[in-house]
């Protein structure tokens, strides 16, 4: 086994132009042991280009970003690590769907999509120390880029050909592999911007809707054609199930020009969620987890039995075994504090004996500088009482009477003059303005509704900001405008907020017209990532739908949504057509206007359809022949009676 540090290589795991990839694990001397993925580049410009990939993403922090853990430089090589996400690519998931002939969950397409977009939009926006834009592109977003977790985890990696305000690499197209996700400038030699991610983003989430990618072709001169000029064959035409809106959303991404695209990574991802959270707002990772542990259960079995495996071997004997050093024995220093923790027990060093000399002549001197008396432990206390207190030192006698007044004439302070007796008005007036500012101060800060905000605008003032996390508002129904600690984002629900100060509560307040706002307080953990779902109460109503037979497919105004028996939610006072269909039997349809208040509640035995109705006759028909054909050849012959002769 080969170790780098601290990180013991347990299996390569791929490779590319730059490094290869190792799933290793952490070994501490504290016993730590856990998963990450080692990169590791020993040529001279890919060990540059692996240490400014561990410098731009030390500089990144978000949950759909791939988090650097270490960067080291030894012996002319050099190595990358960062967390091990329990999963597979996305390229991976498309594959097995593919050869299962199965079309892709498009409520799992979306939520892929968006959390891509969500990683693209964070690492767009980074900054230098001095605010300004890194200006970083990926310029690498293919299936192979994106990891699906088991846990249903969605992290954007493979930075290593980024580009940024400090490493560009204009003209320089592609990479290989990824020509069939780049855009048409990265194709051209143009030098891309963050509008060249969004377009391949849109040319991911095209494959993931429509099961095909948009570039087919195989034949690589004919393929780069077709990306020089932006050739996708519309989505409408290859997945005509989607909605025409969801087309046109997708559609925008994908222009050609740079200008018509969405102007930026959180355009794109606020325009696709209506469509999530319109078909089913319950959709999360625990729902895109279940579907790659489903299809992926074989990879999954693999990769915790190797997990299993590693640990075992890393943990036997302890970490010292592993690192092959021997305990470490604590220090006398140390000794004394583990044993009062209950952790280490040294015996106890010997007392220290010293020779007491055979001292002879005149009795030792006194700390104060007279003689010890021999007799003095014999005298009781009354006989001490009375012997009069020996005289002061000479230094500690008190001067005469003249000599003091002398004294006393030369320290004294003389009294204050008639001008110095006047109010200092001076200090009175600065002390004045002072607290007139204070005042001032307090009632600018008090004038704010919010007593939160206050103490944070104060706090913020004396000691500096918190560090931020990123929250996420949705509501049911969207479209409700929100309010953070009573301050007006100026955006609708669903929203995205990072940085938002952490170790605090915060107000979220969301309006929609015609309805009761709604509340909720909430505090972040630096760091992470927070979904809060709110409902208004008046402005929705539930739809449950049952059917005879059981799994008919539930539409909405022509959008499937779910399989019966389902619950949904509709919006008050918006018509919505449901419609049922089941193979076999006639198609059911409703026109349903939820009123407020009232609850839906539709009970459907559909009807069989002629061809099915002929299907069981056909199908009656012949069990009964059958049965009677068994029973025929099974039952005895019966005997005719004899006739008696007269």
């Amino acid at each position: 086994m080969e170790v780098i540090s601290r990180y013991h290589l347990m299996e390569r795991v791929g490779a590319s132009g730059l490094a290869e990839r190792y799933r290793a694990y952490e070994v501490t001397s504290g016993g730590l042991v856990r998963p990450v993925l080692l990169s590791r580049a020993r040529e001279a410009a890919a060990v540059q280009a692996l240490l400014d990939e561990g410098r731009l993403l030390a500089t990144m922090h978000h949950p759909h970003v791939v988090r650097v853990v270490d960067v080291g430089h030894e012996g002319g090589q050099a190595w990358l690590v960062t967390d091990w996400v329990e999963g597979r690519p996305l390229a991976t998931l498309l594959e097995r769907v593919r050869g299962r002939s199965l079309a892709f969950d498009p409520l799992a397409a979306l939520y892929i999509g968006m959390s891509a977009l969500e990683a693209l939009a964070h690492i767009h926006d980074r900054t230098d120390a001095d605010g300004s834009l890194l200006e970083v592109v990926h310029t690498g977003v293919t299936p192979a880029a994106v990891t699906l977790g088991y846990g249903g985890e969605v992290v954007l990696g493979d930075l290593h050909q980024a580009q940024s305000r400090h490493r560009r690499g204009a003209g320089a197209g592609p990479r290989e592999g990824a020509l069939r996700y780049a855009s048409p400038e990265q194709v051209q030699g143009r030098e891309p911007d963050h509008r060249s991610d969004i377009f391949s983003a849109g040319l991911l989430l095209y494959e993931l809707l429509s099961g095909r990618a948009a570039y087919p072709e195989a034949n690589p001169d004919a393929l780069r054609k077709r990306v020089e000029r932006a050739q996708v064959e519309p989505l409408g035409d290859v997945a005509r199930q989607l909605a025409p809106e969801l087309v046109r959303v997708v559609s925008r991404a994908l222009t050609f020009e740079p200008g018509q695209r969405y102007p930026s990574a959180h355009a794109f991802r606020d325009a696709l969620a209506p469509h999530l959270f319109h078909a089913d707002p319950t959709y999360g990772a625990h729902r895109l987890g279940a579907l790659v542990s489903r299809l992926l259960a074989d990879e999954a079995e693999e990769d915790r039995v190797k997990d299993q495996e590693a640990r075992a071997l890393l943990t036997t004997g302890g970490a010292s075994s592993v690192d092959g050093t021997p305990p470490r024995v604590p220090a006398a220093s140390e000794a004394m504090t583990l044993a009062g923790a209950g952790h280490y027990d040294p015996e106890p060093p010997a007392p220290a004996v010293s020779p007491v000399p055979n001292v002879v002549g005149p009795p030792p001197k006194t700390t104060m500088g007279g003689r010890v008396h021999e007799h003095t432990a014999e005298l009781s206390a009354e006989e001490r009482r009375r012997r009069p207190p020996p005289p002061p030192p000479a230094s500690l006698a008190e001067p005469p009477p003249r000599e003091l007044a002398q004294r006393h004439a030369k320290t004294a302070v003389p009294p204050p003059s008639l001008e110095e007796r006047h109010i200092p008005i001076g200090k009175i007036a600065l002390g004045l303005v002072a607290a007139a500012l204070v005042s001032l101060l307090a009632f600018t800060f008090a004038s704010d509704k919010n007593e939160r905000l206050v103490m944070r605008k104060l706090r913020a003032a004396v000691v500096g900001r918190k560090p931020g996390a990123t929250l996420t508002l949705e509501s049911i129904p969207p479209g409700a405008k929100v309010f953070l600690d009573d301050q007006d984002t100026e955006r609708t629900t669903p929203l995205t907020i990072e940085n938002v100060e952490s170790e605090d509560q915060h107000e979220i307040r969301l309006e929609l017209s015609g309805e009761k706002a709604v509340t909720a307080t909430i505090a972040l953990v630096a760091g992470t990532k927070r979904t809060l779902n709110l409902m208004f109460p008046g402005a929705v109503v539930n739809l449950a739908v049952k059917t005879v037979p059981p799994g008919a497919e539930l539409y909405l105004d022509e959008r499937q949504v779910a399989l019966t028996p389902a619950t949904l939610t509709l919006r008050v006072g918006k018509p919505v057509n449901v419609e049922l269909k089941l193979l076999g039997y006639l198609p059911w349809t409703q026109l349903v206007t939820p009123t407020r208040g009232e609850d839906v509640s539709l009970d459907v035995t559909l009807e069989k359809s002629a061809e099915l109705i002929a299907q069981e006759a056909l199908e009656k028909q012949a069990l009964e022949e059958a049965a009677a054909e068994e029973a025929g050849g099974k039952a005895p012959a019966k005997k005719k009676p004899k006739r008696r002769r007269r």
